[in-house]
C-alpha cells in the first residue's frame, strides 16, 4: 500500500523492548486505522501501561440476526481447527489457483457457486459442501474445544438449514427486491426490506425462516420524512474552475449530465455549470470566432457563482420545496462552514 499519511515523531520499537520497554507502535496503528485488511492487528497500550492486541478476523459476513452472525462464527472457527486434524497442509491437496477460483467464484456466485475440493478433481456445489464436508468438520472442531453439545447443535443447525433451504442473507435479500421491484419503486422497496429485517431481528427469526414481504409492509414508509442524506448521490463527477468549456462539454456529454459541480482541490463547492449555460455559450461564440476552436474560456467564465446549496440534515420536502420555489434542477449537498461538497 502506497503511504498516505504518517506520525511526525516515530520511535525505535525494537530498541525499546530490549530496554524492557513497551513501544507504542505508532507507524502500524496509523497504518491499521486507514487500511483494512480481512485479518487486521488492532495494538494499542492502555492508561495503565499494559499492551492490548486484537486481530480481528474480518471475512465473517453480517447477520442478519445476532443468531446468525454468531451460527456464521461458530462454523467458521470450527471447520479452522477440525479442518487442521483432517489435513494439517492445505496446499498439498489444493493449488493456490484452486483457492483463488473458489474465492472469486464465492464472491460472485455466493451459495450457488460450485467449487474445487480436496482432491476430487470435480467441482462441487456450495450447499453439498457445506453439509458433507464442512458441517463435520465445523462440529469435530467446536467439540475438540469443549464447547457445549447444545450450542453446537443450535449454531450449526442454522448453517444447516440455510444450506438445506439454498438461502442465506444476501440471497433473501436479492430475491425479495427483485419481487418488489416489479410493483414499487426502488425506495420503496429498500424501505419494505429494511423494516422487515429490523422486525425479523427483534424476534430473533433466523433468516432461513425469514417469509418475503410484500408491498403491503410500506405502512412505516413516509418519504416526505427522509432526509436529503438518505437519498442524495454520492458518486459525483465535478469539475475545476480552471477546467476549459470543451472539456466539461465532454464529460457532460459522456456521462449524460445536465448539471456539473464545480470544486476546488479541497473539495469545496464554488458553482454550478448546466446544459442550458453551455449551449448559451457555444451560441455566442459561434457568432463571434466564425466557427473557430475556443481554448481560452474556462468553467469560472460561465458557472453559476454561489449556487443555492442544503446541507445533508435537510428533508426531502424542504429540498423540493427550495428546488421548486426557485425553479432549479440541481441541489448540491455541502457540509460545514467551508462548503465542502457532499452529494
Amino acid at each position: 500500500f502506497r503511504v498516505l499519511m504518517t506520525a511526525t515523531k516515530l520511535e525505535d520499537s525494537l530498541a525499546i523492548v530490549r530496554n524492557g520497554g513497551i513501544p507504542k507502535l505508532t507507524a502500524l496503528q496509523v497504518h491499521n486505522s486507514t487500511v483494512y485488511r480481512w485479518n487486521r492487528p488492532c495494538y494499542g497500550v492502555g492508561k495503565d501501561g499494559r499492551p492490548h492486541l486484537r486481530i480481528e478476523n474480518r471475512v465473517l459476513p453480517a447477520g442478519p440476526t445476532v443468531l446468525d452472525e454468531v451460527a456464521n462464527a461458530a462454523f467458521w472457527l470450527g471447520a479452522m481447527v477440525g479442518i487442521k486434524e483432517q489435513c494439517p497442509d492445505i496446499t498439498r491437496e489444493l493449488s493456490w489457483d484452486d483457492i483463488r477460483d473458489n474465492f472469486m467464484k464465492a464472491a460472485q456466485f455466493g451459495i450457488d457457486s460450485n467449487f474445487n475440493w480436496r482432491g476430487s478433481g470435480v467441482k462441487i456445489n456450495a450447499a453439498e459442501l457445506i453439509l458433507k464436508e464442512l458441517l463435520p468438520i465445523a462440529k469435530e472442531g467446536l467439540r475438540k474445544q469443549k464447547i457445549n453439545e447444545e450450542d453446537i447443535d443450535r449454531y450449526l443447525g442454522v448453517i444447516e438449514e440455510r444450506a438445506k433451504r439454498h438461502t442465506n442473507g444476501a440471497r433473501w435479500q436479492l430475491q425479495v427486491f427483485s419481487e418488489l421491484k416489479k410493483n414499487i419503486t426502488t425506495d420503496e422497496a429498500s424501505a419494505v426490506i429494511a423494516a422487515t429485517m429490523v422486525k425479523n431481528q427483534e424476534k430473533e427469526i433466523p433468516v432461513h425462516l425469514w417469509e418475503k414481504p410484500d408491498a403491503d409492509n410500506l405502512e412505516e414508509y413516509v418519504p416526505t420524512r427522509l432526509r436529503v442524506e438518505e437519498f442524495m448521490t454520492t458518486d459525483l463527477f465535478t469539475v475545476q474552475e480552471s477546467d476549459i468549456i470543451d472539456l466539461v462539454t465532454e464529460i457532460m456529454d459522456w456521462r449524460k449530465l445536465r448539471y456539473l459541480p464545480v470544486e476546488d482541490k479541497k473539495g469545496r463547492l464554488l458553482g454550478l455549470v448546466t446544459s442550458r449555460l453551455l449551449l448559451r455559450h457555444y451560441m455566442s461564440q459561434k457568432k463571434s470566432l466564425n466557427g473557430k476552436e475556443d481554448q481560452e474560456t474556462t468553467v469560472k467564465d460561465i458557472m453559476i457563482k454561489d449556487p443555492i446549496t442544503v446541507g445533508p440534515k435537510t428533508t426531502i420536502l424542504e429540498a423540493m420545496k427550495l428546488m421548486r420555489n426557485h425553479r432549479i434542477g440541481c441541489l448540491p449537498v455541502v457540509q460545514g462552514e467551508e462548503k465542502e461538497l457532499i452529494g
